[in-house]
């Protein structure tokens, strides 16, 4: 049986963007953790209205850290990747994330970033470290 994922991420005015990406991480998500830090738009709405969402609400102290934190304290599943409102996995990339949830706890994974404008890709392409294991005395600093 596969272990399972927690999604955490931190947000403040995310309506344009938080339902397509929720929607492209349901496909490999067991849970995903919604840290939102003061919007006054329609996210908080949106997340709630999306399944396998768990909202928690906490004041911004301008440290990513901090918030991170929080979202992490709220997962429950054995893998965690953090995710912003603005990413989004193609479709074709969901079973990979599957795959990896059945790898042992003992590693972290990284993936590779495009950003894009439009759909097409600008800028350059970098790997960052998202994917790891849910340990208790794992933190952000």
């Amino acid at each position: 049986m596969p272990m399972k994922l927690s999604v955490v991420m931190i947000v403040k005015n995310e309506e344009s963007n938080i339902a397509r990406a929720i929607q492209s991480f349901l496909p490999f998500a067991d849970e995903i953790i919604v840290n939102d830090t003061g919007s006054t738009d329609r996210t908080i709405e949106i997340v709630r209205s999306l399944p396998k969402t768990k909202l928690i609400q906490s004041e911004w102290k301008s440290d990513f850290s901090y918030s991170r934190n929080l979202s992490l304290d709220a997962a429950t599943c054995a893998w965690c990747l953090w995710m912003d409102a603005d990413d989004y996995v193609p479709p074709d990339q969901a079973e990979h994330f599957n795959k990896l949830k059945t790898a042992p706890l003992d590693r972290a994974f990284a993936f590779q970033i495009c950003n894009t404008l439009n759909g097409l890709p600008v800028g350059v392409r970098f790997i960052q470290q998202r994917m790891f294991p849910n340990h208790p005395y794992r933190d952000w600093e």
